[in-house]
């Protein structure tokens, strides 16, 4: 009898009495809960990678800068919290193993409806992540049932001593686990989305495996003599078991009498997979019927030989085009694959005078993979060297997808995670000239070609490879991401320079023009003034731009005559303040010292003659009751919105297009046509000088372009710039190919 390592039979010798049997119990209790445990660190290591990646992922598509913060601050405090996490969880396992509770009550407790709490009790992040966590307990509940029982009642029995059990009990029932991992989660500090992200990636890189583990736990106890002839009522098949299967799946028609059969075994996931399957291969049989068209490699003789997966797949290994790619290379279309395939058919028939000849099911799947290359051909969202190297991927797609039909149905299949991970590093890759020397291109280039030698229907090789290319790619993001960051200090550093600039000059050229001035005044002015204003906004932003330029309305209200008497004091109370802090501004912005010296001697002159021209009106008007006037308080906003929005004159043809400008999110990538005629590839990374200037990097950083947000519209209106597709390469294939296959079969 086969045993699990440290583990005792129950049955045999060595079990005489109850002493002995409740020791050998409690080993096999402290077994099953040590591989548990050493499962879920294992499994949580892939999960903080994911939440990593998801975070990542999301900060990258942002909206804004302010929502990509959100999402790096979610991932620095998961990332600090991290350890804390894994052992709070660990130890809820640990004791749920030690003292678990009744399987039913909590069952009870974990089902019940949170709408029906009272909602003065349960606050509306509380109500999300009760509800994500219920829904998760009840998926595994259903798809899990077999196992779950199975190793309730196994353990059960070892928690009762070795004899019947009184009571119910199961550490591993999934509301436990998805109770004891949202207490360990309560202590990260982020919103509930955030928060149901990394719930996300606790379902799909953890509970998605708990199959696993407890079929492995019952084969355990199994070996140990725990309830061996225990058959539970439902049983899950293990998907894997199908993927391995190679040949067997491919023999399984696609739709008919036995698929009914086929699919009540298989596990939610195959189920979903076979479902999408089914349907493009359904449209596809109408379309072909709307369109009277006929199968191209089916039989036509009653002698042809038919081939099955495994000869088919060796006849496609034939096919591959193992030639180097060069700089000029074109794609490799679907027609040339599917020509290769009828020279090679027509071959064999030669050879052997009698016909050769697919199955439906493998001529349908040709076709659907051709459909699928033909998209990735077309789109225009892959660069097209990207484009060529991709496209020698057909045939090791095509024998992927005659190998595991969760191909279709999988947007987590590694083949088609490589494929999606290649398209979306590649999406700004654009100059051709550079191939040969790019680390990118290279290292794309040696994907593909690893595929093409050494695939032999092993999938684990697309796993391998997509990890190493992600691994890859994070080296390149993290140093692009540091340069990019540079890029956008160092822009807005330079935008803000040239808006101070630009306010500083405006506002001191609208005061001139207003009055005339003497000339000292003007020469402080424009030569002095100007520079105070600049370093005020750059400092202290508009509050330090008002300050100054109201010292410039006070010094030109005192070079004005003024008859009341309050009027005077304020005079006489201002101009020596004013000239000191003239003194002292100026010295700060490296004025010379000698011309701010002869400039202030020539300003108390004016204001000394000013003075007296008061004291001279001041006797003229002696008694006449005036309002007095005050310095006036410098009307710098109007100036700036103003400033801000001159030459804004568009017409209503161009707002459509702008508004498209001010959604586009952070980070997408995008196609400018230039007016030379060439192409640059670039993503937005700032919106800077408050909204009204766009700067894009290339995929390095490095800044591309700039456009403001007119010219941009201008581009859009023109068609001078396409926005890129960044999302996942081969979902939307799929949605292509089924849309077209839908629109085609009506």
């Amino acid at each position: 009898m086969n045993k699990g390592p440290g583990v005792t039979p129950l049955h045999g010798s060595g079990v005489g009495d109850a002493h002995q049997r409740r020791l050998t119990t409690s080993r096999i209790m402290e077994v099953a809960a040590t591989h548990s445990l050493h499962f879920f660190e294992s499994t949580f290591q892939r999960m903080f990678d994911g939440i990593d990646d998801a975070f990542f992922d999301l900060a990258n598509h942002a909206h804004s800068n302010n929502e990509q913060n959100l999402f790096f601050e979610a991932m620095r405090d998961v990332r600090l919290k991290r350890r804390q996490i894994v052992d709070a969880f660990l130890h809820k396992v640990a004791e749920l193993f030690r003292q678990p509770p009744d399987a039913g009550g909590h069952e009870r407790k974990a089902e019940q409806d949170p709408q029906e709490q009272p909602l003065s009790l349960v606050d509306h992040a509380e109500l999300e992540e009760e509800v994500a966590m219920t829904t998760l307990t009840s998926k595994l509940r259903a798809n899990l049932s077999g196992e779950l029982l199975a190793f309730q009642a196994r353990y059960s029995w070892l928690y009762a001593g070795g004899r019947e059990a009184t009571r119910q009990v199961n550490p591993l029932d999934p509301g436990l686990l998805c109770e004891a991992f949202a207490e360990a989660c309560a202590i990260l500090d982020m919103p509930v989305r955030e928060k149901l992200i990394v719930f996300k990636q606790f379902d799909k890189q953890v509970m998605s495996l708990m199959g696993q583990l407890l079929d492995d736990l019952n084969n355990r106890l199994t070996a140990s003599g725990v309830l061996p002839t225990f058959r539970p009522g439902v049983k899950r098949s293990d998907s894997g078991r199908a993927a391995a299967a190679t040949s067997a799946a491919a023999e399984e028609p696609m739709t008919g009498a036995g698929a009914d059969t086929a699919t009540s075994g298989r596990s939610a996931a195959e189920a979903s997979s076979q479902a999408l399957l089914s349907e493009l291969v359904h449209a596809l049989h109408l379309a072909i019927q709307n369109q009277h068209l006929a199968y191209e490699f089916r039989p036509t003789t009653p002698d042809a030989i038919v081939l099955d997966a495994h000869d088919l797949i060796h006849l496609l290994s034939g096919l591959q085009d193992n030639g180097s790619v060069s700089p000029d290379s074109e794609p490799v279309s679907p027609d040339t694959v599917r020509e290769r395939l009828r020279t090679s058919l027509q071959g064999r028939k030669e050879s052997s005078g009698r016909e050769h000849a697919l199955r439906e099911n493998d001529e349908d799947l040709i076709n659907l993979v051709s459909m699928l290359f033909e998209f990735i051909l077309n789109d225009y969202s892959l660069s097209p060297p990207i484009q060529v190297l991709i496209s020698r991927l057909q045939i090791p797609i095509l024998k992927v997808a005659i190998a595991d039909r969760d191909f279709f149905g999988r947007s987590n299949h590694p083949a088609r995670r490589l494929l999606n991970a290649l398209a979306r590093a590649g999406i700004g890759w654009a100059d051709a000239s550079e191939q040969a020397r790019d680390k990118l291109y290279q290292e794309i280039h040696r994907v593909v070609e690893t595929i093409i030698n050494q695939f032999d229907g092993d999938i684990t090789l697309f796993e391998q490879l997509l990890e190493e290319f992600q691994a890859f790619q994070a080296r390149e993001e993290k140093r692009a991401r540091i340069v990019e960051a540079r890029t956008r200090e160092a822009e807005n550093g330079r935008l803000l320079s040239r808006k101070a600039r630009r306010l500083a000059d405006a506002f001191i050229a609208d005061r001139i023009k207003a009055q005339p001035l003497p000339p000292a005044a003007l020469e402080l002015f424009r030569d002095g003034w100007s520079k105070v204003l600049f370093l005020a906004y750059l400092k202290e932003g508009e509050a330090g731009f008002k300050a100054a330029a109201r010292w410039v309305d006070e010094l030109i209200w005192c070079l004005k005559p003024h008859a009341h008497e309050s009027e005077r004091k304020l005079w006489v109370k201002l101009v020596p303040a004013l000239l000191r802090e003239c003194r002292l501004k100026l010295a700060d912005t490296g004025f010379s010292s000698i011309r701010l010296k002869n400039l202030l001697a020539d300003l108390k002159t004016v204001l000394t003659d000013t003075f007296k021209q008061q004291s001279a009106l001041a006797a003229q008007e002696a008694g006449v009751n005036e309002t007095p006037s005050t310095p006036p308080r410098p009307e710098v906003k109007p100036v700036l919105t103003a400033i801000e929005r001159e030459a804004r004159k568009e017409d209503a043809a161009l707002a459509k297009f702008t508004a498209q400008v001010d959604a586009l999110p952070l980070n997408t990538w995008v196609d400018f046509e230039m007016l030379n005629g060439t192409h640059v590839r670039c993503k937005l990374s700032a919106r800077l000088d408050e909204g009204s200037t766009l700067i894009f990097v290339n995929r390095m950083g490095l800044k591309t372009l700039e456009k403001t947000r007119e010219e941009m519209a201008q581009a859009l209106r023109r068609n001078h710039v396409r926005v890129l597709e960044s999302g996942a390469l081969m979902d939307r294939a799929l949605n292509a190919v089924a849309e077209r296959l839908r629109a085609k079969a009506a």
